[in-house]
């Protein structure tokens, strides 16, 4: 939970700098943009796992980690693009790769066979 809150944070500014305002809690950019809001949406579908649609788990999963691999990878390839961005890029990588991870995890416990 603490990166979904760090994603839906989005703790910026606009030379790509961290900005701990609080105010960014209810003007940041989430639901702008994919990248802050992907991780929430992926967290809030792990939590009520079993009850979901499971394909929208692994493509939202899947989508995910692959834009936040591309965007990792931005650090080398885009001039100004700052650590910090990188930083906030792993809630995305994180949380997709979790989401990918979860029905694999479930089905090996003892509980899920029956």
């Amino acid at each position: 939970m603490p990166f979904a809150i760090l994603a839906f944070w989005f703790p910026t500014n606009l030379n790509l700098m961290p900005n701990f305002d609080l105010i960014l809690l209810l003007t940041s950019d989430f639901g702008l943009y994919f990248c802050p809001t992907a991780p929430v949406a992926i967290a809030l579908l792990t939590l009520f796992y079993p009850r979901i649609n499971e394909r929208l788990l692994k493509v939202s999963s899947l989508v995910g980690l692959l834009i936040g691999l591309f965007n990792a990878m931005s650090i080398f390839t885009i001039p100004g693009y700052t650590p910090w961005m990188l930083f906030l890029h792993t809630p995305l990588i994180l949380i997709s790769l979790y989401g990918l991870l979860l029905p694999r995890l479930v089905s090996g416990l003892p509980i899920a066979r029956k």
